[in-house]
């Protein structure tokens, strides 16, 4: 169990020190846990930024639906031995084309806004908190290891001193 804690610790720490060292590359851990709870975005994003991703993401979801509606009835027709003439499979394949490069272009935009804000001195001193929360866990009220010798201080569980231990 310990070894586990220790594990996430460092993995938080490298991913802490990637963000602080270089915002605007891929962070995929951050992606992660924003892709499970988009509330962290929160801490680094403008409201223009926050409004920009979200109509991003609106509109990268509206194209992939798109597409999952021609593929579907393209499917349906073949399927069911109506068979489309040249110019329909053309055309369905054109809207296919434009659609997934309208979809990357969202997806693009996404990344980049996530990327600015990021970068954003703000968003280096996220960083620089995760990196403390992960190499301090203390100063955050988490202790790695065990609670055997531990004072509450101020709402916080930390280490005795040598005084209090003996």
């Amino acid at each position: 169990m310990a070894t586990a804690r220790w594990s996430a610790a460092a993995i938080l720490a490298g991913s802490a020190v990637q963000l602080a060292a270089a915002p605007r590359a891929d962070q995929p851990l951050i992606d992660m846990v924003e892709y499970a709870v988009p509330s962290p975005r929160t801490l680094y994003f403008t409201r223009a930024e926050e409004a920009t991703f979200v109509d991003a993401s609106e509109y990268a979801d509206r194209y992939r639906i798109e597409a999952e509606r021609l593929n579907e009835l393209e499917k349906r027709n073949r399927t069911e031995g109506e068979a489309l003439d040249d110019f329909s499979v053309g055309r369905i394949s054109s809207f296919l084309k434009s659609y997934g490069e309208m979809r990357k272009g969202e997806k693009f935009v996404m990344g980049e806004v996530r990327a600015g804000a990021r970068a954003r001195p703000m968003g280096r001193e996220f960083g620089l908190a995760r990196v403390r929360a992960a190499v301090c866990p203390s100063s955050y009220g988490v202790y790695i290891g065990s609670t055997k010798g531990l004072q509450e201080v101020r709402g916080h569980r930390v280490p005795r001193s040598d005084e209090t231990l003996k």
